[in-house]
């Protein structure tokens, strides 16, 4: 039987046609079905039998008929179907009123997404038993002396009318600004230098602006970065961000949502979105992005693929997005069958504004991880301790490890930077951020020991002796705070290095530290003042470690004090320890201060020293 009712047999079929009609008018359709000569289907049979039933027709009738007046009877000229009243072979048909039925069904379809609303939307067969046979209408088929249409006439009917007189809408109505969906097309393209490129695309739900960038994978770093960039072009971020359940952002997913990386956590927390993913087996919930995939890949990337049939590949990832950056617009800027406008009109009619802005696009992603702060306030990591403010205890923050840095996140907002020292013992800290008895105790760890050593050396050998024996074997803080205490002792003063010398020579090797600083506070012939050490401070040493222990890139030894600003010369005045020849080092003024210092030791009395060059300027001028 032929597809097209419409259209009359031809001749030649009228033949086997009459012989169909013939052989179903005393036999059903399975016996049909499996006559060879017939040349029927199940269905085909079914329905011819079902026909003939309806107009009437039995053995004897189609005996007194021809093939051509069997056919001509069947297939009466100028039948039509559709329209408001459709007749064939004197049978009558009662429009539909579309109109009425389509409000119906799209008021169903009108719901947030979820899996319950989806199976409770309205179906055709639905609406056709009870809207378009209802008692009303089999009263006017009464009345009228009409018939209903069947439910695949009625089908057919309404795909008809929808295609001519229905303007495209989208079922899903979303809020200027609520929301943006991301997907990934699943096409791959190798660029000249070897990369693989694929394509991710960015959709606003509102407007259907499209974004689409070529990355070289579905890693969280690739595919955040693209996030980042979508947004960016938009000029601010929706509220949520709607994704799939790929790896690089879902670690887990469920029924009811997944859970997500810390990457793509901290990427929500710094723009400021919020992460929606699909339920399992969902993915027509974001179905903006699902037709903005299938509009890029045919508009766009489809275009690209010829390209590189004509020209050959592109020769890297950058060139592709330079190009789909220019040609963005051939979906953008087309206007929107049955909206009268374009993807760019509406958005910037409607969305636009109603965009968060973002203050701050830099956003990287590395090697990110979620750590919980420890009692001690402090990450260990590859050997070394970064510390944190104390009011972070107990909570949740991210860690960035890159190349050369590494940097602590708190709720998505940086929080600090520091220099990373891999295979470093050791800890990293910031001002204010350790109390200061623990302060003490790191300072002193950072400090080599060969600094301890070469201010013991100083003092004297006595001291360096005694130095070394306290730091042998397995230093801990306690050996450095003993060597520490030992070392000041003589107050860091010069003039008392050597009494101080003959104070240990005296004392059993066994005395402990603090009882040798009770016994040198009773110790005589100490001397009541002096310059102190221009070198070998306490203070100097508490710097350079609290200084390393910032970060700061400084050299750990004795030998760059910190500078001095040059000041004037003045006839007679003694710069640092310089001194003439034979003369004592330690019978001289303060080097910094210039007070307290014997004039008779001072250069001003021995012309002849004032040829040697001036330690500070180094001018070699001649003093009178």
């Amino acid at each position: 039987m032929p597809k097209n009712r419409k259209t009359p047999v031809c001749r030649a079929g009228s033949a086997l046609f009459y012989e169909r009609v013939k052989y179903l008018c005393s036999h059903t359709a399975a016996e049909a079905e499996r006559e060879p000569t017939l040349l029927l289907t199940h269905g085909s049979a079914s329905r011819l039998r079902q026909k003939i039933r309806s107009l009437g027709l039995d053995l004897r009738k189609v005996l007194e008929c021809t093939p051509g007046s069997l056919a001509e009877k069947y297939f009466p000229a100028g039948g039509a179907q559709g329209g408001k009243t459709g007749t064939r072979g004197g049978v009558s048909w009662l429009a539909p009123d579309f109109a009425l039925m389509s409000r119906e069904y799209m008021r169903s379809c009108e719901h947030g997404g979820g899996s319950t609303d989806k199976k409770l939307e309205l179906r055709r067969k639905v609406i056709y038993e009870d809207v378009y046979c209802s008692e009303e209408n089999r009263r006017i088929c009464e009345k009228e002396h009409r018939t209903f249409y069947s439910l695949s006439s009625f089908n057919r009917l309404w795909r008809q009318y929808e295609k001519s007189c229905i303007a495209p809408t989208f079922r899903r109505k979303e809020n200027p600004g609520a929301v943006c969906e991301f997907d990934f097309t699943g096409v791959t393209m190798r660029c000249a230098d070897g990369t693989k490129a694929q394509f991710a695309v960015m959709v606003l739900a509102h407007s259907r602006k499209i974004y689409v960038e070529a990355i070289p994978s579905q890693s969280a770093a690739d595919s955040a970065m693209a996030i980042v960039h979508g947004f960016k072009s938009f000029g601010g971020v929706t509220e949520t961000l709607r994704i799939d359940n790929f790896k690089a952002a879902v670690t887990f997913a469920g029924r009811w949502g997944g859970e997500f990386t810390a990457a793509y956590r901290m990427l929500s927390q710094f723009l400021g979105f919020t992460l929606s993913s699909m339920p399992v087996r969902s993915g027509w919930l974001k179905g903006h992005a699902e037709a903005a995939v299938k509009i890029v890949t045919h508009t766009l990337i489809a275009r690209m693929k010829k390209l590189e049939r004509d020209r050959g590949p592109f020769p890297d990832i950058p060139h592709m997005n330079d190009w789909l950056l220019r040609n963005l617009d051939l979906v953008n800027g087309h206007p929107v069958r049955g909206l009268q406008a374009s993807r760019n009109e509406i958005f910037e009619r409607d969305e636009r504004q109603a965009l968060i802005p973002v203050a701050n696009w830099d956003f990287r992603v590395c090697d990110i991880k979620t750590l919980r702060v420890p009692p001690t306030a402090r990450i260990e990591l590859n050997g070394h301790s970064y510390c944190l403010p104390a009011r972070l205890i107990g909570r949740t923050v991210q860690l960035e490890i890159r190349p050369g840095i590494m940097v602590f996140y708190e709720e998505g907002r940086p929080l600090c930077t520091y220099k990373r020292l891999d295979g470093v013992a050791g800890v990293s800290t910031k001002k204010g951020w350790t109390p200061p008895r623990h302060m003490f105790a790191e300072v002193l760890r950072a400090v080599p020991q060969v600094m301890y050593t070469e201010w013991a050396g100083a003092v004297g050998p006595e001291t360096l002796s005694r130095v070394k024996h306290i730091l042998s074997g397995s230093v801990n803080i306690d050996k450095l705070r003993r060597a520490v205490k030992l070392l000041s002792l003589p107050h860091e003063r010069p003039e008392c290095y050597p009494v101080f010398e003959s104070f240990l020579r005296s004392q059993p090797r066994s005395t402990g530290v603090s009882r040798l600083a009770l016994l040198w506070k009773s110790w005589p012939g100490k001397p009541d003042g002096g310059p102190a050490d221009p070198v070998y401070r306490f203070g100097r040493l508490f710097e350079l470690g609290e200084a390393k222990l910032y970060g700061e890139d400084v050299k750990m030894s004795w030998d760059h004090p910190p500078a001095q600003p040059a000041r004037p010369r003045k006839k007679g005045t003694v710069f640092l320890n310089w001194r003439g020849p034979g003369e004592d080092r330690a019978a001289g003024g303060d080097p910094i201060t210039d007070k307290g210092g014997d004039p008779a030791a001072s250069d001003a009395g021995d012309p002849a020293a004032f040829k040697q060059n001036d330690p500070i300027t180094d001018t070699g001028d001649e003093r009178s």
